[in-house]
Order: C-alpha cells, then structure tokens, then sequence
C-alpha cells in the first residue's frame, strides 16, 4: 500500500509456515520543508524573467510563422501585385527577420504590426484589381427555356 506521503508498505505471508514479514519503504530524498520553501521562492522571484522570457519567445514564433505565411501569399498572389509593393514586403520582411534575432520582444512585435498593415495593403491591392476584371464584363447572360430531354426521348 501507498500512502498519502509515498511511503510504502510491503506485507508477505508464507502460507505453509504462517510466518509472515513486513517493510516499510520511505523516500530518503525526500525534500524537507525548508528546500520546499526555498523553491517557491526563487519561483516567485523568476516569475517576472520567465514571463519576459516566454513572451520573447513568443515573439519570434510569431515573426518566423509571418513571414513564411506572407512569402507564401505573395508567391500565390503572382503578378497580381505590383513590383514595388513586393519590394516593399520583401524590405519589411528582411527587417522582421533581422530583428528576430535579437532580444528585445517590443521591436519584434513593431515590426510585425509593420509586416501586417503592408500584407493587408497588398492583399487588398490585389483583390480590388481582381474585381475591377470582373466588373466589365457587360450583360452577357441569355435568357433560355428549360426543356426535359427524358420529355423529348418519349415520343419515339
């Protein structure tokens, strides 16, 4: 049996002599209350660095999945941009990746705001050209009546 603090109780009982032996096993590397305090403590006192730590970390993620994400959508959207914008987002994409590789999360996340706000200008460029194709397209419907052509074959 287990208890509630880890310790273990071992019981064994020889049926053909009735004798019977018992152990108990606790950890020796056990942590006393003090190492236990202490602990906690530099917790605590780590906490701020590691949220620092974490949202650095976040950052970057955030800056390599943009720029693979917005060099995808640019090679999708082909010669539907213009050059200078792909200039453009190339020239904020090198700058997002530079500042990657510091340390300072602030800049990373200015210069993924800056990446953002020129993706959705590109991304707008290229769907206002796409819909300005479409529009002139003029009435070229035709009105026709349905026929049934099982109707037509029957006839016969």
């Amino acid at each position: 049996d287990i208890d509630a603090n880890g310790i273990v109780n071992v019981s064994a009982k020889d049926l053909a002599t009735k004798k019977e032996q018992k152990i108990t096993i606790t950890a020796s590397g056990a942590l006393s209350d003090d190492e236990i305090d202490k602990m906690m403590k530099d917790a605590e006192e780590h906490s701020s660095a590691d949220s620092a730590r974490k949202e650095l970390i976040d950052a970057k993620n955030n800056a390599d999945s943009l720029a693979y994400s917005t060099r995808k959508a640019v090679a999708d959207l082909g010669d539907k941009v213009n050059s200078a914008k792909k200039q453009e987002i190339e020239d904020a994409l090198s700058r997002l990746e530079e500042v990657a590789k510091g340390e300072d999360a602030a800049s990373i996340k200015a210069e993924i705001e800056a990446v953002t706000k020129i993706l959705h200008e590109l991304s707008t460029q290229a769907y206002q050209q796409a819909d300005s194709q479409q529009a002139p397209g003029g009435d070229s419907t035709v009105d026709t009546e349905a026929t049934d052509v099982d109707d037509q074959n029957t006839d016969n």
